[in-house]
């Protein structure tokens, strides 16, 4: 049962997650939220105004369904982004090499490292090369940042009495703390205490830095503050490791030269594609099947995947028997408006015959700007039927009820289309819904999932493995890692659960998948997974160009590497020709017909 939204089924597993994300014709939309929408920070919040203040000039953004997350601990490398660009510091696209060995030079934090390293407010300590981005910032290093940049003074020799009972007087930092009572910036509603070492929350990073402008703005002569237009990048640390410095480097600046002042075609390339050519070239020399650069307008593609939300008209096509066959249109999408039914045959797109087409030609000729059209030509129980659809903006749940079978009432189905930011919270809510009604079993659908968010898989796997049990193992660069159970969920131990899996179930599906098989949790029915056993870091530019790599490969509980040869169901089931145009589910039937036995 295919679940691709304008989209057909992949078998070839090299570009298998990447038709996906292309066929979806989704886009990824971050708006300018007022903070009112800010779901989880209301105008009673405390810090409302700090992060209102922060959210209008673009420094802070809402995560997922548009949430603060005003408690979470602030990670080192957020805060100095959002203090270096509150102070006025916008980093140009560039490489930004740093000592610093987990600091990579085009991440997105690293002209941020380099900056605070050109003006002296951190120090690369050799015997400790590492610059623990991931890792919370503590109220007194967060100080450390905010007050040069800010402009605000903390000499040393201040005589000022101090109010903070929980700091030493003689301390070597106490007079970057006295500074900050003198500005106001720290927390009132702790008085008489600072807690220089607690973790800063981002709600509270956004009030310091708000606090520090309320200062600067207050004070009846100016502040002085870093000029960053003038100011030279230090480069002293580097020796030799930049790509100026490899043999090969003159070569391809020859290239570019010759091309950019002495091709005769000069006048028909963006010199912009030279370099994204290059890169794509440098990527796919890699060893790495996985690896991709993708220019922005394909990168926009990309995201897309993981949002909720995407362009189309809103149909789930297969392919049967060498043609494209509309399996499912969805309720009140510009499809089910035009008049296009399940089991049509997809002959013409816009007068031309598609018989040719390959899968990637379809869906270039689907996807759309929202309120554009097509014609399609059908194929309906032998007559030609043309239809014109004008694409629609369509949200779409990762998680949903709907199965292509009436499941008996006693039995819960949830299936899920893809992990993105919101699914392991909209899992929760219909899980729970679920077992309100006190069900016999419970069927999970994993079909055609080709994975996305790590995350959310694990915290769906907390609802289900219990406590302390590893739930995943990560293997980077020799190293292991491994990841357990909260233990958040109460299903019964002898609850039945069937998930069912197929051949495009890949990536974090199969994490799902196998750990529940893995601890006897549930039963897997279907045909042998996809086999992505790899983890990817995706990052993305200021251009709005993309890399991703892989930097782990994952095992399951047992420690078994499912990548290229994936998870063999424990009752296997094939699809049947009925099933694939949508008259029967044999796969689901099955688990059904499980779960009644027991």
């Amino acid at each position: 049962m295919a679940k691709f939204i304008d989209h057909t089924k992949m078998k070839d597993k090299s570009t298998f997650s990447m038709r996906i994300a292309a066929a979806m014709g989704i886009f990824l939309i971050i708006p300018q939220f007022a903070l009112a929408s800010f779901r989880d920070v209301g105008s009673l919040h405390p810090y409302y105004d700090a992060i209102s203040s922060l959210e209008e000039k673009g420094i802070v953004k809402g995560v997922g369904e548009n949430f603060f997350r005003p408690d979470e601990p602030v990670s080192k490398a957020a805060f100095f982004k959002i203090a270096f660009q509150h102070a006025g510091y916008l980093p140009t696209n560039g490489i930004y090499e740093t000592p610093f060995t987990d600091v990579p030079a085009d991440s997105w934090f690293a002209p941020y490292v380099k900056t605070a390293l050109s003006l002296n407010l951190i120090k690369f300590n050799p015997d400790s090369p590492d610059f623990k981005g991931d890792q919370p910032i503590t109220r007194l290093d967060a100080l450390k940042l905010i007050l040069p940049l800010e402009g605000i003074p903390a000499p040393l020799n201040d005589s000022s009495p101090l109010i903070f009972q929980d700091v030493i007087t003689d301390s070597l930092s106490i007079h970057y703390i006295k500074a900050a009572q003198n500005a106001g910036i720290f927390l009132p509603e702790e008085q008489p205490y600072f807690f220089p070492n607690r973790v800063l929350t981002r709600a509270e990073a956004a009030y310091l830095v708000h606090q520090a402008e309320i200062y600067r703005n207050s004070l009846s002569y100016p502040t002085e503050l870093p000029d960053f237009e003038t100011f030279e990048l230090d480069n002293s640390y580097l020796n030799g490791s930049s790509i100026i410095d490899n043999d090969k480097f003159p070569i391809f600046l020859n290239i570019w030269t010759k091309l950019n002042a002495e091709s005769i075609y000069k006048d028909q390339f963006d010199p912009d594609d030279l370099i994204y050519g290059a890169i794509s070239g440098m990527v796919q020399s890699i060893p790495d099947e996985q690896a991709l650069f993708q220019d922005p307008e394909s990168a926009l593609e990309f995201e897309q995947s993981l949002t909720g939300n995407y362009e189309g008209i809103g149909t789930i096509i297969d392919i049967f028997e060498d043609q494209f066959l509309i399996v499912t249109i969805l309720d009140g999408a510009p499809a089910d408006k035009a008049g296009l039914k399940a089991g049509d045959i997809i002959l013409k797109i816009d007068g031309e015959e598609v018989s040719s087409y390959s899968i990637d030609d379809l869906l270039d000729a689907i996807k759309g700007p929202s309120g554009t059209s097509l014609t399609m030509t059908v194929d309906r129980d032998g007559r030609q039927m043309t239809f014109t659809v004008t694409r629609e903006e369509i949200a779409l749940d990762t998680v949903f009820f709907q199965s292509s079978l009436d499941v008996p009432a006693d039995i819960g189905y949830i299936a899920i289309y893809q992990f993105t930011e919101t699914t392991a919270l909209d899992f929760e809510q219909l899980l729970e819904e679920t077992m309100a009604s006190n069900p016999h079993g419970l069927i999970i659908d994993l079909r055609d999932n080709p994975g996305g968010y790590v995350d959310a898989a694990i915290s769906i796997l907390d609802l289900f493995i219990p406590k302390g049990e590893v739930i995943v193992s990560f293997n980077i660069s020799g190293e292991k890692t491994y990841t357990t159970s909260t233990g958040a969920g109460n299903i019964p131990e002898d609850f039945p659960i069937m998930i069912l899996v197929n051949e495009n179930t890949a990536s974090a599906s199969e994490i799902v998948a196998g750990a529940m098989q893995v601890h006897d949790v549930a039963t897997l029915i279907g045909t042998q997974t996809f086999g992505k056993g790899t983890v990817q870091e995706v990052n993305f530019y200021n251009d709005g160009s993309l890399f991703k790599f892989t930097i782990a490969e994952w095992l399951t509980p047992d420690e078994q590497s499912i990548n290229h040869t994936g998870l063999i169901p424990d009752i296997v089931v094939e699809e049947t020709k009925s099933d694939a145009i949508g008259e029967t589910d044999s796969q689901l039937e099955k688990a059904i017909q499980e779960i009644q036995k027991r």
